[in-house]
């Protein structure tokens, strides 16, 4: 047994006897207990090809000690066995899991990839947005919880210790995963998933987060993917929850009005002028009351004479708190009135309600949610800067480092039965980094060319993105001629995977390699 097998045995063992702890404490029975061990070793099993493939990944034993510390917090899973009630409710429902987030207990399906799915799910936010008073807010959080999941239950969804295949079927989200898995590779894991992590509270910071796009990809690549990003998630909510769309169309509706009435701008003034005055009124009046302790007792009586029990002012104390609050709103009310009428804010209220209509509008949320055109224009701007991240490349390890991503990326769901290499419209792209990042594998001697000519190379290397072979170090091609016509054979080490015809007709003289050779395309 290899150092490294030995030390893998070990750290399992230290897992198995970790959970075994955590178990001890827990009203389990033995068949949550089997399938709880049988879920760890199927991470583990398939940790290292989930890490080859993505390379955006969090380490080994944190991926491991992150579902330990789930499974501490949960009070109960119960597994449902055949024929039995449970199971039929799973089946009525149509769901491989059923999570009481209040009671901390899953009732899940005899199988490990629906058990790791429910821990994530159960530990889901309902707020994770410091913000308040935004649109996104609950989108936004919606999005990284299911992104979240989704990506941390890949590992035993679509790999299995001997194959790659992601399992579409089985994706929650095609669109959250694909927009997730783009912040993953725009912000690096240990970023994204600090910030969803923010200080054990999951709340996060979207201030924050457009801030570092801003330093790492400058201002016009921020607003697009920004723009093109939150358009995505927010189209993608209302779809899934398609019965509280009216709430996004009644907001549209407002932000339209707010801009009628600015571009009005006498009418405008004079409105400002009236709150100015009404809030003025209101706060001389809560002035007045709170110096004077017989108004204070005729206020607190008229206020709770209107109440209801629940909602009844417990005290004078209680009610010169409200008020002070009140006279504090009032006071920033009218600190917001006085900025807009500085001819300089009036321009930047209008341009900025301006560019939220636009947003909305460009939506059509009064028709039938279109998510594809939305989807297709995100990977746009990903792909703008992913390219500025491979130019960046200098060194042999990050060109394999980026090699191994773009593969992955080549693959990822981008629709139901379509994958980002088949989507015509990002090929131009697609076909540009390529060749930037080819340019960087010759410089750094990272594979092999195999043609004198650039094209011919592309053609052939092109291939490398779209075989699952796990290791691209196991990945071998043999050029040779069939019926007049070159052909690719693609091999793993020695066995035979795919043959490909090569459209471009070439000489044996524009070869670099010799025909009918197996040769290794990752260069040690």
């Amino acid at each position: 047994m290899s150092k490294e097998d030995l030390i893998k045995k070990f750290n399992m063992i230290d897992y198995n006897n970790e959970l075994e702890k955590i178990l001890e404490t827990k009203p389990f029975s033995g068949d949550t207990k089997n399938l709880l061990l049988s879920m760890l070793y199927k991470i583990e099993n398939a940790y290292k090809d989930y890490r080859q493939v993505k390379q955006e990944v969090v380490s080994k034993s944190d991926f491991i000690e992150e579902i330990l510390e789930i499974i501490k917090q949960v009070k109960e899973i119960r597994i449902a066995q055949p024929r039995t009630e449970e199971i039929k409710l799973l089946e009525e429902k149509q769901v491989k899991f059923i999570i009481d987030k209040e009671k901390e207990t899953i009732l899940v399906l005899p199988n490990e990839k629906s058990l790791l799915y429910s821990l994530y799910k159960i530990t889901n936010q309902e707020k994770c947005i410091q913000e308040e008073d935004t649109i996104l807010s609950v989108p936004f959080c919606e999005f990284l919880n299911i992104g979240n999941n989704m990506n941390q239950s890949e590992i035993i969804r679509d790999f299995n210790g001997w194959t790659w295949e992601i399992a579409e079927t089985e994706i929650e989200s095609i669109e959250y995963n694909l927009a997730f898995q783009n912040l993953i590779y725009l912000f690096g894991k240990e970023f994204l998933q600090e910030w969803i992590h923010e200080s054990g509270e999951k709340k996060v910071l979207l201030k924050e987060f457009e801030s570092i796009l801003w330093q790492k990809y400058g201002e016009e690549k921020r607003k697009l993917l920004l723009k093109n990003l939150y358009q995505v998630i927010l189209l993608t909510y209302y779809h899934i929850h398609e019965e509280e769309k009216q709430k996004l169309l009644d907001y549209q509706e407002q932000k339209e009005e707010s801009l009628k009435k600015l571009e009005n701008k006498k009418v405008f003034l004079q409105e400002i002028t009236d709150q100015k005055k009404n809030l003025t009124e209101q706060i001389k009046r809560i002035d007045i009351i709170l110096n004077d302790r017989e108004l204070m007792i005729k206020e607190y009586k008229q206020r709770n004479s209107k109440l209801a029990n629940k909602d009844k002012i417990f005290s004078i104390s209680h009610l010169n708190d409200l008020l002070e609050k009140e006279r504090q709103e009032a006071l920033r009310k009218i600190s917001e009135y006085n900025k807009l009428l500085d001819p300089l804010q009036y321009v930047h209220q209008k341009e900025e309600l301006y560019q939220q209509v636009e947003f909305l509008k460009e939506m059509k949320l009064e028709t039938k949610i279109e998510i594809s055109p939305f989807l297709i224009n995100l990977q746009r701007c990903f792909l703008a800067c992913f390219k500025l991240e491979i130019e960046k490349i200098d060194n042999k390890k990050d060109v394999l480092k980026y090699l191994s991503i773009f593969r992955y990326y080549h693959f990822l769901p981008c629709g139901r039965n379509k994958k980002i290499f088949e989507v015509e419209e990002l090929k131009l792209q697609l076909g540009e980094i390529l060749t930037l990042l080819l340019q960087k594998a010759f410089l750094y001697e990272v594979v092999e060319k195999f043609s004198k000519e650039d094209k011919q190379n592309e053609e052939i290397l092109k291939q490398l993105f779209l075989t699952k072979i796990i290791d691209m170090e196991n990945i071998y091609f043999k050029i040779r001629k069939k019926e007049e016509k070159f052909v690719l054979e693609i091999y793993d080490t020695n066995i035979l995977e795919n043959e490909i015809s090569l459209e471009r007709n070439f000489t044996k003289e524009d070869l670099l390699v010799k025909l009918n050779k197996n040769i290794k395309v990752i260069k040690k």
